[in-house]
Protein backbone atom coordinates (compact mmCIF):
# COMPACT_ATOMS: atom_id res chain seq x y z
CA UNK A 1 0.00 0.00 0.00
CA UNK A 2 1.26 3.49 -0.77
CA UNK A 3 0.49 7.00 0.41
CA UNK A 4 -0.89 8.26 -2.93
CA UNK A 5 -4.42 8.82 -1.59
CA UNK A 6 -3.12 10.70 1.44
CA UNK A 7 -1.01 12.86 -0.83
CA UNK A 8 -4.04 13.59 -2.98
CA UNK A 9 -6.25 14.60 -0.05
CA UNK A 10 -3.62 16.69 1.76
CA UNK A 11 -2.78 18.38 -1.55
CA UNK A 12 -6.46 19.20 -2.06
CA UNK A 13 -6.46 20.73 1.41
CA UNK A 14 -3.30 22.70 0.67
CA UNK A 15 -4.78 24.07 -2.58
CA UNK A 16 -7.90 25.18 -0.70
CA UNK A 17 -5.73 27.09 1.77
CA UNK A 18 -3.76 29.01 -0.85
CA UNK A 19 -4.60 32.67 -1.21
CA UNK A 20 -6.31 34.50 -2.73
CA UNK A 21 -9.47 32.70 -1.68
CA UNK A 22 -12.07 32.96 -4.39
CA UNK A 23 -15.18 33.34 -2.30
CA UNK A 24 -14.47 33.55 1.38
CA UNK A 25 -11.72 32.30 3.62
CA UNK A 26 -14.00 30.29 5.90
CA UNK A 27 -15.40 28.27 3.00
CA UNK A 28 -11.89 27.59 1.68
CA UNK A 29 -10.78 26.49 5.15
CA UNK A 30 -13.88 24.29 5.49
CA UNK A 31 -12.96 22.58 2.22
CA UNK A 32 -9.47 21.92 3.57
CA UNK A 33 -10.92 20.53 6.80
CA UNK A 34 -13.16 18.17 4.80
CA UNK A 35 -10.25 16.92 2.68
CA UNK A 36 -8.21 16.27 5.82
CA UNK A 37 -11.10 14.45 7.49
CA UNK A 38 -11.39 12.20 4.43
CA UNK A 39 -7.65 11.47 4.55
CA UNK A 40 -7.79 10.63 8.24
CA UNK A 41 -10.53 8.06 7.64
CA UNK A 42 -8.56 6.21 4.95
CA UNK A 43 -6.64 2.98 5.60
CA UNK A 44 -3.41 4.58 4.34
CA UNK A 45 -3.29 6.71 7.51
CA UNK A 46 -1.98 3.58 9.27
CA UNK A 47 1.19 3.86 7.15
CA UNK A 48 2.24 6.98 9.06
CA UNK A 49 4.87 5.87 11.58
CA UNK A 50 7.14 8.92 11.72
CA UNK A 51 6.78 10.72 15.07
CA UNK A 52 6.93 14.19 13.51
CA UNK A 53 4.21 13.33 10.99
CA UNK A 54 2.08 11.79 13.74
CA UNK A 55 2.31 15.10 15.62
CA UNK A 56 1.14 16.95 12.50
CA UNK A 57 -1.77 14.52 12.17
CA UNK A 58 -2.67 15.25 15.80
CA UNK A 59 -2.61 18.97 14.97
CA UNK A 60 -5.07 18.39 12.15
CA UNK A 61 -7.29 16.21 14.34
CA UNK A 62 -7.45 18.99 16.95
CA UNK A 63 -8.83 21.35 14.31
CA UNK A 64 -11.55 19.05 13.00
CA UNK A 65 -15.10 19.80 14.15
CA UNK A 66 -16.10 18.03 17.35
CA UNK A 67 -18.92 15.50 17.07
CA UNK A 68 -21.06 17.62 19.38
CA UNK A 69 -20.61 20.88 17.42
CA UNK A 70 -24.06 22.34 16.91
CA UNK A 71 -25.19 23.17 13.36
CA UNK A 72 -28.75 24.53 13.71
CA UNK A 73 -28.62 26.37 10.35
CA UNK A 74 -27.32 23.24 8.55
CA UNK A 75 -24.36 25.05 6.98
CA UNK A 76 -21.92 22.26 7.85
CA UNK A 77 -19.82 21.74 10.94
CA UNK A 78 -16.61 22.25 8.96
CA UNK A 79 -17.72 25.76 8.04
CA UNK A 80 -18.72 26.52 11.61
CA UNK A 81 -15.35 25.24 12.85
CA UNK A 82 -13.52 27.30 10.21
CA UNK A 83 -15.38 30.45 11.29
CA UNK A 84 -14.39 29.80 14.92
CA UNK A 85 -10.64 29.37 14.27
CA UNK A 86 -8.22 32.09 15.32
CA UNK A 87 -5.45 33.30 13.02
CA UNK A 88 -2.94 31.28 15.05
CA UNK A 89 -5.05 28.13 14.70
CA UNK A 90 -5.42 28.68 10.95
CA UNK A 91 -1.65 29.06 10.63
CA UNK A 92 -0.98 25.92 12.70
CA UNK A 93 -3.51 23.91 10.68
CA UNK A 94 -2.15 25.19 7.35
CA UNK A 95 1.43 24.36 8.29
CA UNK A 96 0.47 20.80 9.27
CA UNK A 97 -1.42 20.33 6.00
CA UNK A 98 1.53 21.60 3.97
CA UNK A 99 4.04 19.35 5.74
CA UNK A 100 1.82 16.27 5.44
CA UNK A 101 1.13 16.87 1.75
CA UNK A 102 4.87 17.05 1.08
CA UNK A 103 5.54 13.96 3.21
CA UNK A 104 2.84 11.84 1.53
CA UNK A 105 4.08 12.70 -1.97
CA UNK A 106 7.69 12.07 -1.00
CA UNK A 107 6.77 8.68 0.51
CA UNK A 108 4.74 7.75 -2.57
CA UNK A 109 7.54 8.56 -5.02
CA UNK A 110 10.12 6.87 -2.81
CA UNK A 111 8.00 3.70 -2.79
CA UNK A 112 7.70 3.88 -6.59
CA UNK A 113 11.49 4.01 -6.86
CA UNK A 114 11.79 1.01 -4.54
CA UNK A 115 9.39 -0.96 -6.74
CA UNK A 116 11.48 -0.16 -9.81
CA UNK A 117 14.70 -1.26 -8.11
CA UNK A 118 13.10 -4.57 -7.11
CA UNK A 119 12.24 -5.46 -10.73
Amino acid sequence: MSTDYLGQKFSEARRALMIPHYGDEARALAGAINSCATALHNEQIKLVKDDDMLRHLDTIRRHLPAADLSDPAHVGTSLIKAQMMTQAEKAEFSRAVDILADWAHREFWFSQGEKQRQK
